[in-house]
Protein backbone atom coordinates (compact mmCIF):
# COMPACT_ATOMS: atom_id res chain seq x y z
CA UNK A 1 0.00 0.00 0.00
CA UNK A 2 2.85 2.45 1.03
CA UNK A 3 4.21 1.82 -2.82
CA UNK A 4 0.82 2.34 -4.17
CA UNK A 5 0.91 6.12 -2.07
CA UNK A 6 4.38 7.00 -3.35
CA UNK A 7 3.53 6.03 -6.78
CA UNK A 8 0.73 7.47 -6.95
CA UNK A 9 1.54 10.39 -4.86
CA UNK A 10 -1.28 10.39 -2.68
CA UNK A 11 -2.76 9.70 1.33
CA UNK A 12 -3.84 6.41 2.04
CA UNK A 13 -7.00 7.75 2.09
CA UNK A 14 -7.29 8.67 -1.24
CA UNK A 15 -7.28 5.35 -2.00
CA UNK A 16 -10.49 3.42 -1.74
CA UNK A 17 -10.12 -0.08 -3.57
CA UNK A 18 -7.26 -1.65 -5.11
CA UNK A 19 -6.69 -5.54 -6.90
CA UNK A 20 -3.72 -7.06 -8.41
CA UNK A 21 -5.11 -7.36 -12.04
CA UNK A 22 -1.85 -9.16 -13.42
CA UNK A 23 1.31 -10.27 -12.51
CA UNK A 24 3.94 -11.50 -14.82
CA UNK A 25 8.02 -11.61 -15.09
CA UNK A 26 10.37 -9.01 -17.30
CA UNK A 27 13.30 -11.02 -17.27
CA UNK A 28 15.22 -9.28 -19.91
CA UNK A 29 18.48 -9.47 -17.67
CA UNK A 30 19.79 -12.87 -16.78
CA UNK A 31 21.07 -12.05 -13.05
CA UNK A 32 18.12 -9.32 -13.05
CA UNK A 33 14.33 -11.14 -13.16
CA UNK A 34 11.68 -8.71 -11.56
CA UNK A 35 8.18 -9.14 -11.17
CA UNK A 36 6.00 -6.77 -12.65
CA UNK A 37 2.28 -6.12 -11.58
CA UNK A 38 -0.59 -4.34 -13.51
CA UNK A 39 -2.98 -3.23 -10.45
CA UNK A 40 -6.74 -1.37 -10.77
CA UNK A 41 -6.82 1.35 -8.10
CA UNK A 42 -10.26 3.28 -7.51
CA UNK A 43 -8.96 6.58 -5.92
CA UNK A 44 -10.55 9.46 -5.56
CA UNK A 45 -9.59 13.01 -7.85
CA UNK A 46 -8.87 10.10 -10.30
CA UNK A 47 -8.20 13.18 -13.02
CA UNK A 48 -6.00 15.11 -10.95
CA UNK A 49 -3.49 11.79 -10.58
CA UNK A 50 -3.76 11.03 -13.86
CA UNK A 51 -2.81 14.60 -14.83
CA UNK A 52 0.38 14.73 -12.88
CA UNK A 53 1.35 10.72 -13.06
CA UNK A 54 3.85 9.36 -15.24
CA UNK A 55 2.00 8.26 -18.39
CA UNK A 56 4.11 5.26 -19.03
CA UNK A 57 3.56 3.88 -15.34
CA UNK A 58 -0.06 5.41 -14.28
CA UNK A 59 -3.44 5.36 -17.12
CA UNK A 60 -6.73 4.37 -16.57
CA UNK A 61 -8.19 0.98 -16.60
CA UNK A 62 -9.57 0.37 -20.12
CA UNK A 63 -13.24 -0.90 -19.87
CA UNK A 64 -13.53 -5.10 -19.78
CA UNK A 65 -17.07 -5.21 -19.57
CA UNK A 66 -18.86 -7.44 -21.99
CA UNK A 67 -20.19 -5.81 -24.88
CA UNK A 68 -22.70 -7.64 -26.46
CA UNK A 69 -22.14 -8.02 -30.16
CA UNK A 70 -24.94 -7.92 -32.21
CA UNK A 71 -29.00 -6.50 -31.55
CA UNK A 72 -31.48 -7.36 -33.62
CA UNK A 73 -33.35 -4.04 -34.84
CA UNK A 74 -36.62 -2.94 -33.44
CA UNK A 75 -39.43 -4.54 -35.16
CA UNK A 76 -38.03 -7.38 -36.39
CA UNK A 77 -40.61 -10.31 -36.76
CA UNK A 78 -38.83 -13.01 -37.99
CA UNK A 79 -35.96 -15.15 -36.51
CA UNK A 80 -32.32 -13.88 -37.62
CA UNK A 81 -29.91 -17.03 -39.62
CA UNK A 82 -26.83 -17.64 -38.51
CA UNK A 83 -24.43 -19.01 -40.74
CA UNK A 84 -20.71 -19.67 -39.97
CA UNK A 85 -18.00 -22.19 -40.22
CA UNK A 86 -16.07 -21.55 -37.23
CA UNK A 87 -15.07 -23.84 -34.52
CA UNK A 88 -18.82 -23.79 -33.74
CA UNK A 89 -20.25 -23.83 -37.12
CA UNK A 90 -20.17 -26.83 -39.67
CA UNK A 91 -17.63 -29.77 -38.88
CA UNK A 92 -16.61 -32.45 -41.44
CA UNK A 93 -15.72 -36.07 -40.34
Amino acid sequence: MSALCRILKVARTDILRWTIDRRGYDARKRGAIKLVYTIDVEIRNEQGVLRRGDPQRIRPAPDTAYQFVAKAPRGCVSRPIIVGCGPCGVLRR
